[in-house]
């Protein structure tokens, strides 16, 4: 069985951004690189999709169409993953009712929630949150600093007052203990 340069088999290290690199073998020479993206969105180190997927050798994005041997990409290469956007394909219409169905719904969503502007509920004249009972993301950061505070101070006082009882009943107990065979 002869190997030509057309149909040789190769191994492909993948550095990924954000990602573990990985390595693909017995990957045919003569692929394209949307084949390549295929087979690398595959892999269970890889988890961006094959269409959101750029792919970049020497500094030099590959197109779908290109093939490895053209790009003379060989053994041992190393290639560089990165997520790119969403794609906008407008042959996909399930993807685009869907989307329109989403938005739509969505818009309803928050006009039936009031998602109109707010004032601060803290009164310092910013826009308010509905996420954060109305509140601007300074006062609401202030409010939860405000009751953390409060919670420390409750717990210490607790805890000095459990100390008072626990004085209270170590100076009780110094007085003797009757014993049941006097009585």
């Amino acid at each position: 069985m002869s190997s030509t340069p057309e149909n040789k088999t190769i191994t492909l290290h993948f550095k990924l951004t954000g990602g573990k690199p990985f390595v693909l073998e017995d990957v045919r020479s003569d692929i394209t690189v949307a084949e390549l993206k295929r087979l690398a969105s595959q892999s269970e180190h890889c988890s961006i999709p094959a269409v959101q997927m750029k792919i970049f050798y020497k500094g030099k994005h590959l197109q779908d169409d290109d093939t490895l041997s053209t790009r003379k990409i060989v053994t041992g290469s190393t290639l560089l993953l990165i997520k790119g956007p969403k794609p906008a394909n407008s042959d996909d219409v399930n993807m685009e009712v869907a989307q329109e169905a989403s938005t739509s719904s969505s818009t309803i969503a928050a006009a039936a929630t009031g998602a109109a502007p707010v004032p601060c509920q803290g009164g310092c004249g910013f826009f308010g949150n509905p996420d954060t009972n109305n509140y601007c993301s300074k006062c609401w950061k202030d409010l939860k600093e405000k009751e953390e505070k409060e919670k420390e101070e409750a717990e210490e006082k607790a805890r000095l007052e459990a100390e008072k009882v626990d004085e209270l009943v170590e100076a009780s107990d110094d007085r003797p203990v009757q014993s049941d065979v006097n009585r």
